[in-house]
């Protein structure tokens, strides 16, 4: 995948080009608005904050860009941009990162570093210079290197949802420190399986991220049969609660509806299709979406959006949630021949990507782009359009271009020369 962070084996090792010159295509996009958290109290400076710089009050959106080196190394170049970029970005303008997981919140830019185990708030200049604005070390709790989000529940309270410790870890974006609060979702721990938390989303009044279990190494191949929503209330005293469905499994990304329901998207491996299994050994899950109604315990059993069954494809690469009836999606060609051995059809670049009419059944191949290998399901928005990404791969050479997708089709967006489109959201 070009963008290495597949949503079904979240502890995946990051390669550079060089390591993936098979890769042809790759995938990165978004959903609706809906999943915004919501912009919050702008919090105060914390330990380590420059306050000598005014901060801007203009709207701007932060884009990350990852880059490689011919040495498989990784940099990521963080720009505050008036809106999303028609024209290349000038990285020398760009806070460079060796390592950078970034989240916006109140006005803020939150970038966890998985090497250093810290996070660090910047904040957005007149200029749109992004400036070190305090930051803490996450060293204490022995959190692992690992891509993990956090619940934004208000300027003084956040939590990081570690799905390795299976644990809630309390921190205060405005003194940028650990508040020393641990909650324990253990229950929701299926081990041996890892877990994977998705971004978090707030409906109505609580937090839902989607919940996975899936482990995809080629020894193992292994899925829980089933996904689930994590319900976190923060008015509540009482720990988070778990609801699952069994109709879908590598659940990835929690969608708000506006009338406040929730929908669950999650994909089964197509390779844990063909050549993996269930942990329990029940049938294998399909791909899909779900639906958990507003101010409903149990997930609605009469509302599946099955891709599989609707394109008849065998395995799915990425599904992304554009309205109520709409959804883009990347799929093994139908029409293709599929590979018996687990290296051949794990190379096989027959994935095409398809707009799906929900609603009719129906679904229809986006023209004007190559077949290619599996992308990953990433979300990137910015005032409502839904971004994806196509990445060309060789020894020598990383070239992505990036398009907007609505129900009606897609359209060429930007370039990025030399790596991928890693994050982009909108700070004010």
């Amino acid at each position: 995948m070009s963008s290495f962070e597949p949503p079904l084996r979240p502890r995946a090792r990051q390669l550079g080009p060089a390591a993936l010159a098979m890769i042809a295509l790759g995938l990165a996009a978004a959903c609706g608005d809906a999943d915004k958290i919501g912009a919050g109290p702008t919090p105060d400076a914390g330990p380590g904050a420059d306050a000598t710089t005014p901060e801007a009050t203009s709207p701007s959106i932060l884009y990350v860009e990852r880059v490689f080196t011919p040495t498989n190394d990784r940099f990521y170049y963080l720009s505050a941009l008036p809106d999303v970029p028609t024209a290349p970005v000038d990285r020398t303008q760009a806070v460079e990162a060796h390592s950078a997981d970034p989240e916006v919140f109140g006005n803020r830019v939150y970038v966890r570093d998985r090497d250093q185990n810290t996070m660090t708030r910047y904040r957005v200049t007149d200029d749109r210079a992004l400036v070190a604005d305090g930051s803490f070390s996450f060293a204490p709790t022995a959190l692992a290197a690992l891509r993990f989000n956090s619940i934004y529940v208000s300027a003084t309270r956040a939590y990081l949802m570690d799905s390795n410790g299976w644990r809630l870890i309390g921190w205060d974006p405005t003194k940028m420190e650990l508040t020393g609060e641990i909650i324990s979702i253990a229950a929701m721990n299926h081990d041996p399986l890892p877990g994977s938390f998705s971004a978090p989303v707030k409906v109505g009044d609580v937090f839902m991220a989607a919940v996975s279990w899936v482990d995809a190494s080629t020894t193992v191949l292994t899925t829980y049969p089933g996904s689930g929503i994590l319900v976190f209330d923060p008015a509540s005293s009482a720990p988070p609660t778990l609801v699952t469905d069994p109709r879908i499994a590598g659940g990835f990304r929690i969608t708000a509806g506006a009338a406040g329901d929730a929908f669950l998207t999650g994909i089964t491996s197509g390779v844990i299709h063909a050549f993996g299994k269930t942990s329990d050994g029940s049938a294998m899950p399909t791909s899909g979406v779900v639906r958990l109604a507003a101010g409903q315990t149990t997930m609605d059993p009469a509302y599946l959006d099955d891709v599989e069954a609707i394109t008849h494809t065998v395995s799915v690469g990425a599904i992304h949630r554009i309205s109520d009836t709409a959804l883009l999606a990347q799929i093994y060609d139908p029409d293709a021949a599929v590979p018996t051995v687990l290296g051949d059809f794990t190379r096989a670049a027959q994935y095409i990507y398809v707009l799906i009419d929900t609603a009719a059944g129906t679904f229809t191949a986006v023209d004007g782009l190559a077949k290619g290998v599996t992308g990953n399901a990433g979300n990137h928005v910015v005032d409502g359009a839904l971004y994806f990404q196509i990445s060309t791969i060789t020894k020598t050479s990383y070239e992505t271009d990036t398009y907007a997708a609505s129900p009606r089709g897609v359209a060429p967006a930007f370039h990025i020369s030399g790596g991928d489109l890693w994050f982009m959201a909108r700070i004010r």
